[in-house]
């Protein structure tokens, strides 16, 4: 008889994103973002570290948008309060509350990706993908951002 192995699951590596903005965007959002968020970050920083929200344009045809233009500085807020809602910055037309855009494609289509969850305090089920133009119905693309970018 084999001994049972006490199996702990690891907590995944925080990704270096300054805590600052992991605040920001949190506070702008209202809502927890998950550690896939930042890691795919730190990824496509690497791929180009002068325009990382425009990394994946020219391979793959998408653009990191909604929570990232915040981690990209294209949300400086001026020192009074505007009264933005977040919440609505790159929401289509048919996208229900629960669904958060990160990332859009093909304009055409109206192509985007996004967080999908049950409830706003906890974390993204999955990631998943709409065609605005062709219908409003979400499907699963993969349960964090770097399964749904293949």
């Amino acid at each position: 008889c084999e001994e049972a192995v006490d199996v702990k699951k690891s907590k995944p590596r925080e990704a270096d994103v300054p805590s600052d903005l992991r605040k920001e965007v949190e506070s702008h959002y209202k809502l927890p973002l998950p550690e896939d968020f930042y890691h795919f970050w730190k990824f496509c920083e690497e791929l180009d570290p002068e325009k990382p929200a425009d990394s994946l344009s020219a391979s793959l045809g998408l653009q990191l948008v909604g929570p990232y233009d915040i981690l990209a500085g294209k949300h400086k807020l001026k020192k009074e309060s505007t009264g933005l809602n977040f919440n609505l910055h790159w929401r289509f037309y048919y996208d229900p509350p629960e669904f958060q855009t990160i990332i859009v494609g093909d304009g055409s289509t109206q192509f985007h990706m996004g967080y999908f969850r049950d409830s706003p305090d906890e974390l993204p089920v999955y990631v998943g993908i709409n065609e605005a133009k062709k219908n409003c119905i979400i499907v699963q693309n993969g349960d964090n951002v770097f399964a749904a970018v293949k």
